[in-house]
């Protein structure tokens, strides 16, 4: 018996004894959230006890690598001596798993109840899924982990001057506002990549998510270049998981950030809708500060406006008074 078929003959053996082991592994991609790391262990070893469980730890200052060694043995530690960022990280977590599935997540979300297993038997329905996304409860409100994805009109409608006239046309609201409910399933061109159930292979094979964008806009890529190759992905409304967002990027500051999303919005546009689309954009995002600027002069000026009448007000009654008393003394003169 060849090595390769021994192999095989040991999978199907595991998988008998074991399936959701053999079938399911947990990716968690942490940088400097050393509690909630453990929180999130915690509830992964509770919910899904016979899972491989890998930790990515992205170059952390915070001691998280050290947490995952003393107090959580049986999972697999890689501790990157740099920081590859979100997709280059979820690309290495994938890539060093080797059963079907992928359950994805940050360090800052926590399983509940049986979300993941049942997530997994709703990606076995159809060999199109290539994601599966739960309801995140961000504290305590239930918020959509899908929708539609942004196009380079959407981003100048939401993020500039220029597109305010839009914000009121049906247009704008149908695309931004979604009409299902959090408890609904429905299919979505993207899906929140900081909690989700992937397909590995197909995951793999249209090259995972774009490593030249570091944080941001990488659900958009991957959603439509998946969409293009005939993948689906969905929002199940029947799994739900916690999710303290945005607790990853507090340590970093709001100036780096800025620039990191003017980065990756440049990255996404010109990848999916082309130079030109990416320079039109960014012509028009230069103006913003100085418009809002304005902007805000304006609001200034109508805040106080009343007052500046009621001054206008009272300088000409002063004004209409001192002539009627200025005629009257003519008058008197006169006489």
């Amino acid at each position: 018996m060849s090595k390769n078929e021994s192999k095989r003959c040991l999978e199907r053996k595991i998988s008998k004894r074991c399936p959701e082991r053999y079938h399911l592994s947990v990716c968690i991609l942490s940088y400097n959230v050393r509690e909630k790391l453990r929180t999130g262990l915690i509830s992964v070893e509770r919910h899904l006890p016979k899972c491989v469980v890998t930790v990515f730890d992205n170059s952390s200052t915070d001691g998280s690598p050290d947490i995952v060694r003393k107090e959580f043995p049986s999972t697999r530690l890689i501790a990157s001596p740099n920081n590859l960022w979100f997709a280059a990280g979820c690309n290495r977590l994938v890539r060093e798993c080797s059963t079907p599935f992928v359950f994805l997540m940050n360090a800052d979300v926590s399983l509940k109840d049986n979300a993941v297993p049942a997530m997994v038997e709703f990606m076995r329905a159809s060999e199109r899924l290539i994601g599966v996304s739960p309801v995140i409860y961000d504290q305590g409100i239930p918020r959509h982990a899908a929708g539609r994805a942004m196009t380079p009109l959407l981003t100048v409608a939401r993020d500039t001057f220029f597109g305010k006239p839009l914000r009121w046309t049906r247009w704008y609201i149908k695309a931004m506002m979604s009409e299902h409910w959090p408890g609904e399933t429905f299919f979505a061109e993207k899906i929140t990549n900081g909690c989700c159930l992937l397909r590995r292979e197909a995951f793999l094979s249209i090259g995972g998510f774009a490593e030249s964008q570091l944080l941001y806009w990488t659900e958009e890529e991957f959603g439509r270049r998946a969409a293009r190759l005939g993948y689906v992905q969905a929002a199940f409304g029947k799994a739900t998981v916690d999710h303290d967002h945005g607790s990853s990027t507090v340590t970093l500051p709001r100036s780096f950030l800025r620039a990191i999303v003017v980065h990756d919005r440049i990255s996404y546009i010109y990848r999916s809708f082309g130079p030109s689309q990416a320079l039109m954009v960014e012509l028009l995002m230069i103006f913003r500060p100085k418009i809002h600027k304005a902007l805000d002069d304006l609001r200034s000026y109508q805040k106080w406006r009343p007052k500046i009448k009621a001054i206008k007000a009272g300088f000409s009654a002063n004004l209409e008074q001192i002539g009627k008393e200025t005629h009257q003394r003519h008058q008197e003169k006169i006489l």
